[in-house]
């Protein structure tokens, strides 16, 4: 990720780029890990909390492709 902060800061990408770079890091292994612990129920009462708090942020990477859709600027994931 350090390397895309620094290529992000040399110039700044076109709409469709950002979408894209979006997208891939909404499909890293990290966020895929989020996303389930965010959506399965648990007993632990920290996961619980942190459910809470990130409730907006389960299902991110659906919701940037229907707006992208909407304002058509669908982009192909390579």
């Amino acid at each position: 990720m350090k390397s895309l902060r620094v290529e992000l800061a040399k110039t700044t990408p076109d709409r469709k780029t950002a979408f894209a770079i979006a997208l891939k890091i909404e499909n890293s292994a990290g966020e895929q890990h989020f996303q389930k612990v965010m959506g399965t129920p648990s007993d632990s009462k920290v996961v619980q909390i942190l459910q809470e708090l990130w409730e907006d942020d389960i299902n991110h990477h659906a919701r940037i492709e229907k707006y992208m859709q909407e304002v058509g600027e669908a982009v192909q994931m390579t």
